[in-house]
């Protein structure tokens, strides 16, 4: 929602030291327009609404040249647009020049490249928008619904990090932007409700949700790996969902009748620490095919081939089981616990 007519409006150029501040007001048509000379390239400028708990809103950009004339810097309730001017990439550093500890109108901190945005907020990226955080960014949320916590990507905007972000509310990007993402991405929501819209060729990198609410994959999306904690509901696309690496569920994983890939790559040499045979025991009778695996805090799922033995919840008689259970509390004795025909 566009702001109303009649409102405050600040904007602090970064020219000087501390930054010159400007004030106007929204006319009847929610417009308002700021006029000074002192801008060079690169300047630095921060809008937003002052003096209100009711309506919260910023944009940051920056200035091109000493001589353009910058239009369209659109203030939107409840969140902090990010709006650069050219191909530049806009970093937390750049913001750091005026922000909430200067006013606290103004509802995000910038300091040391960590960026922390307020509860009741949505960082949004307007089209054609890089930003890459210089350090950690967390979206606090949980204060209520929509923008709350959350991540907006619109059009062709970008967002690149190599440190880890936390975000409260929805994940949400356009078919046409990109995330490229080589850290931690943690969905903290305690809340229900939240969803991931993702562009296929993107990557969300380390996705974690370590939050006790629930998540609904709108789209397809590809993720370096996968962590639910216990608490945590996720609901997977309806299509395609691929896991390039590690998959831990010690939550609720909905699969949604869509197809989960999972492609876990690793390197170096692994310690054998224990074993048993396709009996459930070490016996050393009986041999049999091993399809899958699949583990669930310390619950171990093994998928085996068929066999017409019966099967049985003994171990060291469980040959005929295709799927056996083990608990793998202890990894130097993994103990079975049931076990299960094809039929």
């Amino acid at each position: 929602m566009l702001i109303a007519s009649g409102k405050t409006i600040k904007i602090a150029v970064g020219t000087s030291t501390p930054a010159t501040v400007y004030t106007t007001t929204t006319d009847g048509s929610s417009n308002f327009s700021f006029t000074f000379s002192s801008l060079t390239a690169t300047t630095s400028l921060v809008l937003w609404v002052d003096a209100t708990t009711s309506i919260r809103a910023a944009l940051f950009t920056m200035a091109t040249s000493s001589s353009n004339s910058i239009s369209g810097l659109d203030l939107y309730q409840n969140r902090l647009v990010l709006a650069a001017q050219s191909t530049s990439t806009l970093t937390t550093t750049d913001l750091a020049f005026y922000d909430g500890d200067d006013d606290s109108d103004i509802r995000y901190t910038a300091n040391g490249g960590v960026l922390t945005v307020a509860a009741g907020q949505e960082l949004h990226l307007a089209s054609g928008t890089t930003f890459a955080p210089s350090g950690t960014l967390t979206l606090h949320g949980n204060a209520g619904s929509g923008t709350d916590g959350s991540l907006h990507l619109t059009g062709s905007s970008t967002y690149r990090t190599a440190y880890p972000t936390a975000i409260a509310g929805d994940l949400l990007a356009s078919t046409t932007a990109t995330i490229d993402n080589t850290s931690v991405l943690s969905m903290t929501a305690s809340t229900t409700g939240k969803s991931i819209s993702a562009p296929s060729s993107s990557s969300l990198g380390n996705l974690s949700f370590t939050g006790s609410g629930s998540w609904s994959f709108a789209t397809n999306a590809t993720t370096t790996s996968l962590l639910i904690n216990a608490g945590a509901s996720v609901t997977a696309p309806a299509d395609n969902l691929t896991v390039q690496g590690l998959f831990n569920n010690d939550g609720t994983f909905t699969h949604n009748s869509g197809t989960t890939t999972m492609q876990s790559i690793r390197e170096g040499i692994l310690d054998y620490l224990a074993g048993r045979d396709v009996s459930g025991d070490g016996s050393g009778t009986g041999s049999n095919s091993i399809y899958s695996f699949a583990l669930s805090g310390t619950t171990l799922y093994v998928g085996k081939g068929a066999n017409a033995t019966a099967c049985s919840q003994v171990a060291g008689s469980a040959i005929g089981c295709e799927l056996q259970v083990y608990d793998v509390s202890s990894s130097t004795n993994p103990i079975y616990v049931a076990g299960r025909d094809i039929s």
